[in-house]
């Protein structure tokens, strides 16, 4: 049986910029995501794919957006490996999860202290 959980990453520009010099560049961050969560022996998976380019308007999305689905996820230990991160700009980086059957996206800043509960 499926336990399903929707995962959004946001994070502020600078990590693109940083690692690569070139906003269009994928940044190194999600290499090592995505990376860390390959190791996960319950996962099948292709990680984060980045979204922030199929978004509508006329406009460019002007900040980065990475999202994916997991089955059976620890959501625990995820936060703590983002937590962690060498981000450049921690307070900037925002997750977003609903889990299995929730209606709504809780929304947290892992590298915040105090604003996971």
């Amino acid at each position: 049986m499926s336990v399903v959980t929707n995962v959004i990453l946001t994070f502020g520009i600078g990590e693109k910029d940083i690692y690569t010099g070139n906003w269009y560049e994928h940044p190194i961050v999600m290499d090592v995501l995505n990376g860390w969560l390959a190791e996960k022996p319950i996962r099948k998976h292709r990680g984060f794919h980045e979204v922030d380019q199929h978004v509508g308007g006329e406009k460019a999305f002007e900040t980065p957006i990475y999202a994916a689905a997991f089955n059976h996820f620890d959501l625990e230990e995820f936060l703590d490996y983002v937590e962690h991160m060498p981000w450049v700009e921690p307070e900037c980086v925002q997750v977003m999860y609903q889990c299995q059957d929730e209606e709504t996206f809780t929304v947290v800043f892992p590298c915040v202290k105090g604003s996971r509960a």
